[in-house]
């Protein structure tokens, strides 16, 4: 029989930002102000609290009038670029960060989310530079060799993607989603056991991911561990009932087992929630009946 390809939901976090800086404290440049410090960094603080609950704007309005103060607070600036970078002001984030490199050398979050805002804004050689030269000084800095990880994914440049991920891991072992964009390499590869344990690494890290369940279903099917497929697929539904592609995939592997009425339940779903090709391919060739019970 031929198999029906699943449908494949590559889980990538297009870039890693590091989180938002509270204070940087005794890093941060002398204020060059008469405002005592501890009150400009609880006004940081309040517009880091404003951009956590997604008010970006107002965050951004209120770091910009800190800086109105004292134009080199690298905490400021660098906040402020993470603002312009979630709203996709990507020059304007570049600026930021920039300004707060200037200020503070040794701000490596700045630089590497530099290289992000420099990424969404398509300048995507550029970033790869600045996250290269990033490891080359400090060559335990994670996050860069992640985003490097997802430069070669999207070049499809699986293999060098892999070494990418790999350092990153190395240098912190707990970045689960560099273990899940590796996976995601591994199957672009062909090496879908490797996979397997990636993805189940990350799993120990964050056991509630829909999408990770997922992945780690493609992986096992492509590998014909098809109890494992389906009960990773039936997991990501239990956690996100609308997750209309794994009761897509999980629907073809039923009805390649045999279990064809139960296939067209799970096809029957998942048309619902707005996939349905092949359910109406299925239909026309009279092989999922309306209402069907779902009985073999």
């Amino acid at each position: 029989m031929k198999k029906n390809r699943s449908v494949y939901q590559i889980r990538l976090i297009v870039l890693l930002w590091a989180s938002v800086v509270i204070s940087w404290g005794c890093a941060a440049k002398v204020q060059k102000t008469d405002v005592p410090k501890a009150t400009q960094n609880t006004r940081i603080n309040a517009a880091v609290q404003k951009m956590h609950e997604g008010k970006f704007s107002e965050g951004i309005y209120n770091l910009t009038d800190v800086l109105s103060e004292n134009s080199e607070n690298a905490a400021a600036l660098y906040n402020r670029g993470y603002g312009y970078q979630r709203t996709k002001m990507y020059l304007k984030a570049i600026s930021d960060y920039t300004s707060a490199l200037e200020n503070t050398p040794g701000m490596l979050a700045a630089a590497s989310n530099r290289g992000g805002a420099l990424y969404g804004n398509n300048q995507k050689e550029e970033a790869r530079q600045e996250w290269e030269q990033l490891v080359s000084l400090h060559p335990d800095f994670a996050p860069a060799y992640y985003n490097l990880g997802l430069y070669y994914v999207e070049k499809r440049q699986y293999d060098r993607a892999v070494v990418e991920f790999s350092k990153a891991v190395t240098h912190d072992p707990f970045l689960a989603d560099a273990y899940v964009n590796r996976g995601n390499a591994y199957i672009a590869l062909g090496e879908t056991e490797k996979a397997v344990m990636d993805f189940t690494r990350a799993l120990g890290l964050t056991r509630t991911d829909a999408d990770l369940y997922f992945n780690r279903g493609i992986a096992h099917e492509e590998s014909n561990s098809y109890d494992e497929a389906i009960s990773d697929y039936t997991t990501a539904v239990e956690i996100n009932p609308d997750f209309a592609a794994a009761y897509h995939n999980r629907g073809l592997l039923y009805r390649r087992l045999g279990g064809k009425s139960l296939g067209c339940v799970d096809l029957s779903q998942a048309c619902s929630l707005g996939l349905c090709a092949r359910y109406k391919q299925l239909q026309k060739m009279g092989e999922c009946p309306a209402n069907s019970a779902g009985n073999d």
